[in-house]
């Protein structure tokens, strides 16, 4: 099989996944407490901002500085403030999760229809040219 075969059919894993954990939180969305889960929003923060190294000291003491982790503490409080609670006691937007899932399926299409092609490609190779 080729790499190009491989590729995209990791890629039509990779968008099946995905889907699959995006109809999960449409499914969570009347759950009160629940919040929305994305392996690639959550990958794709990891990256931009990796987890330091080493953590800082614990402040035992009033004299003590605190570190990094009070700032992450505060940033994940400002998001919590930013994204807010829907009316079910919630963070799951589902109008958010379907545009989500509308995305994945067009992505999906188009990994399944260049597979499709490439297959084609191959076929024609193999007959050669007729």
């Amino acid at each position: 099989m080729s790499n190009t075969a491989k590729l995209l059919e990791g890629a039509m894993r990779w968008w099946s996944a995905r889907g699959g954990i995006i109809a999960s939180n449409v499914a969570r969305a009347d759950i009160p407490g629940e919040r929305s889960r994305d392996f690639a929003q959550t990958l794709a923060e990891h990256v931009r901002n990796p987890a330091p190294a080493k953590l800082g000291l614990a402040a035992t003491d009033a004299g003590h500085r605190i570190g990094r982790l009070a700032e992450a503490d505060r940033l994940a409080k400002v998001a919590e403030e930013r994204n807010g609670s829907v009316i079910s006691g919630n963070e799951i937007s589902v109008e958010d999760e379907m545009m989500k899932l509308a995305e994945v399926a067009s992505q999906h299409q188009l990994a399944a229809a260049t597979y499709r092609k490439n297959v084609s490609l191959l076929r024609l190779a193999l007959r050669g040219g007729r």
